[in-house]
């Protein structure tokens, strides 16, 4: 049964990712997962139930991240790190966050919790900016310093994602870090 749940739920993260909400039909999900159109009403209730369920079961939690706490002294390392752990999570968000954006002003319980991703992935980087500026003096406020550095990051991931896929990601993340350590020092 919960294979069942899973096939139905991965088919329509697909379906959903590629075609938005409106463009896919629940007989296209139920058939890409196998099943008959009445095992995926008795599973989720609904079409809208179904997309719902989806998000929540594929959106990586940001809180699920790892940010580091503590400044080790290794600025232009750390800040790669930074990098690679934050694209990697808008990596393995991408075709929830393709899903989302396609049909955002259809679903306000999703468009929410979109909205405040970026506050729980900010604060902690923020925090670990106060960090940085106790050993070294930066140009900016540690809370200017995280939203450019968390905006960077997001905005370049998705759409390199759709264009080239992880590599181009990967090697933005090894030409932008070390550029901007070097400019969030004063």
């Amino acid at each position: 049964m919960e294979e069942t749940r899973t096939r139905m739920l991965e088919a329509a993260l697909d379906l959903f990712s590629t075609h938005g909400y409106a463009g896919v039909g629940t007989k296209a999900i139920a058939q890409a997962a196998g099943v008959n159109e009445v095992t995926l009403f008795r599973s989720f209730g609904s079409k809208r139930e179904l997309y719902v369920e989806v998000f929540r079961t594929f959106a990586v939690k940001p809180e699920e991240i790892g940010l580091p706490e503590e400044f080790g002294g290794r600025l232009d390392a750390e800040i790669l790190d930074l990098g690679y752990l934050l694209a990697s999570f808008f990596l393995r968000n991408d075709k929830v966050v393709r899903m989302s954006l396609k049909d955002l002003d259809s679903f306000p319980e999703i468009l929410e919790k979109l909205r405040s991703s970026p506050g729980v992935i900010q604060a902690p980087l923020a925090a670990w900016f106060v960090k940085v500026g106790e050993v070294l003096p930066l140009s900016a406020s540690p809370q200017s310093l995280a939203a450019t550095f968390l905006s960077a990051l997001t905005g370049t991931t998705i759409h390199l994602s759709h264009l080239g896929g992880e590599d181009e990601v990967m090697a933005f993340v090894r030409s932008f870090c070390p550029v901007f350590s070097r400019g969030m020092l004063r």
